[in-house]
């Protein structure tokens, strides 16, 4: 039996089974064709916009009846999209960076959207990216929380505070919970990528004063 779309010798194409018709097929031309299928999707479209409800409970029953033909179909497709990925690095990245040299504009309208609505992410994404670029340890829960307190204590003071690094990335300093603390803005700005204080002190004298110094002989 012929499916709907199907196209016949004539150049017909099949659309339904019809009793009245020759042997029971109908067969019509293309431009009928289009013409039905384009009538036929506006009558579903406008069916969906007014029946919202009824559409969101065939929609559960649905997910409800095939939960695990779902679960397969996503785990596949999500292997499917990680090995696409992975073979096709450079074309994703050159695609990415030509469409960000022709809509600069609309790049930077969502970077500055989603650091609104997510800003506390906004800075834990910028200390990983620091970190991967230092190559030291990546993020934790535990920065991750830090990052999210920070905004939450310049809300709730109406002071701006960052989170610091005690040691800094650029001397070496890892992206770690030990070596993170909430500070004011303007404390943090004035120390920049500095050593803390003690810090310097003792890599100074370890740079001034060798091992054989310390060592005090007996007269």
């Amino acid at each position: 039996m012929p499916k709907r779309g199907d196209i016949r010798e004539d150049g017909k194409v099949f659309w339904s089974l019809a009793k009245r018709c020759k042997n029971g097929e109908w067969w019509i031309s293309p431009e009928h064709f289009k013409k039905k299928t384009e009538k036929d999707l506006d009558t579903m479209r406008s069916w969906r916009t007014k029946n919202p409800d009824k559409i969101k409970q065939i929609e559960k029953r649905f997910r409800e009846k095939n939960r695990a033909i779902i679960a397969e179909k996503r785990k596949l497709n999500r292997d499917y999209n990680r090995n696409y990925r992975l073979k096709n690095k450079e074309r994703l990245a050159l695609v990415k960076s030509n469409w960000i040299a022709n809509n600069k504009e609309k790049e930077r309208s969502y970077k500055s959207n989603w650091k609104k609505q997510n800003p506390w992410c906004a800075v834990e994404c910028f200390h990983r990216r620091r970190a991967r670029i230092e190559s030291t340890s990546e993020p934790s829960f535990e920065t991750k929380f830090l990052a999210k307190l920070c905004q939450a204590i310049s809300k709730g003071s109406g002071v701006p505070h960052h989170v610091d690094h005690i040691i800094p990335v650029s001397k070496g300093g890892a992206h770690r919970w030990d070596n993170l603390r909430i500070v004011p803005a303007i404390v943090n700005l004035k120390k920049g990528a500095s050593m803390p204080i003690t810090e310097a002190r003792a890599s100074l004298q370890k740079e001034a004063i060798p091992v054989e110094a310390t060592e005090v002989k007996a007269v």
